[in-house]
């Protein structure tokens, strides 16, 4: 057993074995306390059919959405379709590219997790779909904090987009933790 006295001596010189007898102890018990988390858990999470269909289609939408916003955002059909005004959109290209390109990136994630939840390590799969439509879904909920504070023009623009692209990852979500 090591006192309290021999364990602050141990910090303030990390060199004695002291030290390094209480570092292997820590790491034994981190580890056999995750084993035993594992264990305590026996069964395994899955996702059932409608978890997987909203975090797909979800993921294809924003996977298709990303040419528009990257690269057309100057058609007057694709500012309608993402319900925005045409005023300064050169000043905005960037971001709109930046967006775009981030969402592109959640949805192939989602495809990716998705692909391991039916073909390699679920629980993995899991948590990286659990992951991207989280961050769908926040996203989704910033686009209407953007609004509500003004910054979307005309204002009330983005209720549709926010309702449209929160609702199939908050399906996924719920269905995952059900």
């Amino acid at each position: 057993m090591v006192s309290k006295t021999d364990y602050h001596t141990a910090l303030r010189c990390p060199d004695s074995r002291l030290f390094t007898g209480l570092r292997r102890t820590r790491v034994a018990f981190t580890i056999s306390t995750a084993a035993s988390l594992v264990e305590a858990r026996p069964e395994q999470v899955t996702m059932n059919a409608v978890a997987q269909l909203s975090a797909g289609i979800s993921a294809v939408i924003l996977i298709a959405v990303f040419p528009l916003e990257a690269f057309f955002i100057e058609r007057p059909a694709v500012q309608r379709f993402l319900g925005i005004e045409a005023h300064g959109i050169r000043n905005v290209h960037l971001w709109s590219f930046c967006i775009g390109a981030r969402n592109a990136l959640a949805g192939v994630g989602t495809l990716i997790g998705l692909w391991m939840v039916n073909f390699g390590d679920e629980t993995a799969g899991v948590t990286v779909v659990v992951v991207t439509c989280i961050y769908m879904l926040l996203a989704s909920l910033f686009m209407g904090v953007a609004d509500a504070l003004g910054f979307w023009l005309p204002r009330g623009g983005s209720i549709k987009g926010t309702v449209a692209s929160s609702v199939l990852p908050a399906i996924a979500l719920i269905a995952i933790a059900v």
